[in-house]
């Protein structure tokens, strides 16, 4: 389910945020280019699902992303924190480029990776 979607200039790839739930893991995946004001979409969509659960456990699959500017990274960053912080985890998919220093979050080359780290963590 397309949860959120923003139009960009022409020849650009549209940004989207889907959402899946599988078991107590809520996955996100995004397509095209997290920058600019597309950012502020993705962090409504992340707070909502750090909040939706009191142990919240989250894969954000950046795999079909385009490029990520330092404002998204932090999203990310801040989001990882939060879900942290409520003894829960937030896994980054298929992207290592990181342009915000300091608390990098917890990252996987595959969805499949993070699935089976997030289902040990729940145990």
């Amino acid at each position: 389910m397309a949860i959120g979607t923003e139009e960009n200039t022409p020849g650009e790839r549209r940004f989207r945020v889907e959402q899946r739930v599988c078991g107590e893991v809520t996955v996100l995946d995004l397509t095209g280019s997290l920058t600019g004001p597309r950012v502020t979409m993705l962090r409504k969509k992340l707070a909502m699902a750090v909040a939706r659960r009191s142990t919240p456990f989250i894969a954000v699959d950046t795999t079909r992303v385009d490029e990520i500017d330092s404002f998204g990274c932090r999203i990310l960053v801040g989001a990882s924190r939060h879900a942290r912080d409520a003894d829960g985890l937030v896994i980054i998919v298929g992207s290592a480029d990181w342009e915000a220093p300091g608390d990098e979050p917890t990252l996987r080359p595959s969805l499949e990776e993070a699935l089976i780290e997030l289902a040990k963590r729940r145990r």
